[in-house]
């Protein structure tokens, strides 16, 4: 419908929003509206922002080696870190299932981003992994599952209608998006 486009709209920002929905969107309103697509909580040290409105993409981290932000190899069906025989997480390869993780301290205490942490201190302790990629570093757990293809560009791990969590907490999408 023509008078669908007669709006103003430009830009549009949000979190969850399904390639499906996106493409019949932007079909229907206009494919000049930039739509940013964003991860990550307030408290958290580390999210991502889709800024080069790729559908459905979460975000981008184009130099994995350059970036505090990393994906711990993440076995859905075992619901925990895939670990190496030295008992360190295996960072996930293209396209394979990771939780986003944002580095706080390296192995030798150098502080590389900050986490404040909750008002209670064993939230707060829940949401931080030690000796992750080396003895003595500290990541925060965002506890989003992400697969991130071989340019960087990242998107939510959605099984049925179910974003997945780490630690089998699902978002229903559904329900979500229609609040």
């Amino acid at each position: 419908m023509p008078e669908e486009n007669g709006h103003s709209l430009r830009i549009m920002l949000g979190a969850g929003m399904g390639v499906d929905v996106w493409r019949q969107f932007t079909a229907r309103f206009g494919e000049h509206i930039r739509i940013y697509e964003g991860l990550g909580a307030t408290e958290s040290n580390c999210g991502l922002t889709n800024l080069e409105n790729v559908p459905g993409c979460c975000g981008r981290i184009p130099y994995r080696d350059r970036t505090h932000m990393r994906l711990g190899k993440y076995d859905v069906e075992r619901d925990c870190h895939v670990r190496a025989v030295d008992s360190f997480v295996v960072p996930a390869a293209s396209n394979e299932p990771g939780e986003l993780l944002g580095q706080i301290y390296t192995g030798s205490g150098r502080l590389v981003a900050l986490f404040d942490g909750y008002t209670d201190r064993d939230a707060t302790e829940k949401k931080i992994m030690r000796n992750v990629f080396e003895a003595g570093d500290a990541w925060f757990r965002s506890g989003d599952l992400v697969s991130c293809d071989a340019d960087g560009y990242c998107w939510t791990i959605v099984i049925g209608r179910y974003v997945f969590r780490s630690n089998r907490n699902g978002v229903d999408r559904l329900r979500s998006t229609k609040q």
